[in-house]
Parts: structure tokens; C-alpha cells; sequence
């Protein structure tokens, strides 16, 4: 019996040697190992697959052993298991409701006693597997949302609070000879150091973060330079942004009025 293997089969059972041409047997138990009880005839290896998901994402790549069902026996074990929970997969341009009528019409000529079928779009089932993660991410995303509402809050009343104390020192700058546009360098530089003093904890806080809910992830890394880096550039732009009013509110001073007030 000609069989395939997937590659977590081989990284257990067969590492370090040639899959191809391996003979396999199957046994019901390991009690049965010794008593030569097989399920199967002997299984000759003739190609490796690459490891698919076989449960949520996230979970790890089980051992598979791939066979067509023509090749079991008539009176082998393995047509019960089989029949007793059969998954399949239906592609067609027709509408779900006529493909389900069509199906069930056909399955009640052919097998009149089968028990209940269900059957649902690919996409509902994928749907369904994903409902769980889906809302573990949702709520992390309006978390991390707040977050970032809250950090242009802070930076905003942090720099126009400083604008409001060195108010009569940006006067005297401006009177001195210094431009609106250094009053304005001079309030970003602020916003630019308190952005960076944090995103260095941020990213150290991210990548432990990214590691505890790894088990969420799918085909990202719990430390992805492009996310890093994505999340740094919008916290930059949220800065500038929260700090545009104070900058704006700096180069608006007039040196006459601060030292008249003085």
C-alpha cells in the first residue's frame, strides 16, 4: 500500500533517514505492537507533504499518514473509522442553497439510511474556528487604541503645560533675536525625547508582551521588525500631532507683551 508522510512524520519517526521507500505498519494499540494485530497491510513510503494545520492556528503540525481509501481492505478497521466521521470538500460556482439541494437529493438516492449531514460554506467554518482569536484580537486592538488615545492626551498636556512655564522664556528668546520657528523646534525637541525615552522601554514591553500571546499568532513573529517599526511611526506622528497646538501656541508669544507682564 503506496502512502505519503508529512514532514512533522518524518522530524519524528524517521529522522536522520530516507523516507522514501520506508514500510510502515499500524497497529490498533501499542499492546498490539507485539502481537502482530495490524490495521492495515504493510504501508510503503512514497512521497513527503508539507506539514498543514490540523486544528486551530497555532497549533503544532501532528504526524500524518496520507492513503487512498480504495487501497484498505474490504474487512480492515480503518473503513469504520473512516466512515464514521468523513469530512469533504466541494468546490462549485453554484449558489449554497442549490449546491446543499443538490448534494442532499443526490446522498438520499445513493445512501437513503445516512445519517445526519451537515454542510456549511468554507468560509463559515473558517469563520467559526476564528471567532475566538478574532475577539482576543479585537479586544487587544481597542486596548491598544485606548493606549495611544491616552499617549497623545499625556504628551499634549505635558508640552502645554511646559509652554505655559517657559512662556517668558521663549519671550526673551524671540526678543533676543530668536525666530518662531525655533520657538517651534524648541517644543517638538521636547515632544521628540519624550517619544523616545518611550519607545525604548515600549519595545522591550512589546516584545514580552508579544511572547506571552504568541499562542494567538499566526505567520507573525512575537518580535516582527516591520509591527515595530509600523507602531514607533504612528506613536512619532501621534507626538507631532498632540504637540502641533503648544508649538502653535509658542510661536504665538509676543515678546513685548511677556516682558511688559514681567
Amino acid at each position: 500500500m503506496a502512502v505519503l508522510v508529512n514532514q512533522a512524520f518524518v522530524s519524528k519517526f524517521l529522522a536522520g533517514r530516507n523516507p522514501l521507500g520506508v514500510t510502515l505498519h499500524m497497529h490498533r494499540g501499542p499492546e498490539d505492537k507485539d502481537s502482530g494485530i495490524l490495521l492495515t497491510k504493510a504501508m510503503t513510503v512514497v512521497g513527503v507533504v508539507q506539514n498543514e494545520l490540523q486544528g486551530v492556528l497555532g497549533s503544532s503540525f501532528e504526524p500524518m499518514v496520507y492513503l487512498d481509501d480504495l487501497q484498505i481492505p474490504k474487512d480492515s478497521a480503518l473503513l469504520g473509522i473512516y466512515g464514521a466521521a468523513s469530512e469533504f470538500a466541494i468546490r462549485s460556482p453554484l449558489p449554497q442553497g442549490v449546491l446543499d439541494k443538490e448534494i442532499r437529493a443526490t446522498l438520499k438516492q445513493v445512501v437513503p439510511d445516512m445519517a445526519e449531514m451537515q454542510l456549511q460554506p468554507m468560509e463559515k467554518g473558517i469563520a467559526s474556528s476564528l471567532a475566538e482569536r478574532r475577539l482576543a484580537l479585537r479586544l487587544v486592538s481597542g486596548f491598544g487604541g485606548m493606549a495611544l488615545l491616552l499617549a497623545a492626551i499625556g504628551i499634549y498636556g505635558l508640552l502645554a503645560y511646559t509652554v505655559a512655564t517657559r512662556r517668558r522664556e521663549i519671550g526673551i528668546r524671540m526678543a533676543l533675536g530668536s525666530s518662531r520657528s525655533g520657538a517651534a523646534r524648541l517644543v517638538l525637541r521636547q515632544a521628540g525625547r519624550t517619544v523616545l525615552w518611550g519607545v525604548i522601554p515600549g519595545i522591550a514591553g512589546a516584545w514580552a508582551a508579544g511572547h506571552a500571546v504568541r499562542s494567538f499568532l499566526f505567520g507573525v513573529k512575537a518580535l516582527d521588525p516591520l509591527a515595530m517599526g509600523t507602531s514607533a511611526a504612528v506613536l512619532a506622528a501621534t507626538a507631532v500631532i498632540a504637540a502641533a497646538i503648544p508649538a502653535w501656541r509658542a510661536v504665538r508669544v509676543d515678546p513685548m507683551e511677556v516682558l511688559r507682564d514681567e
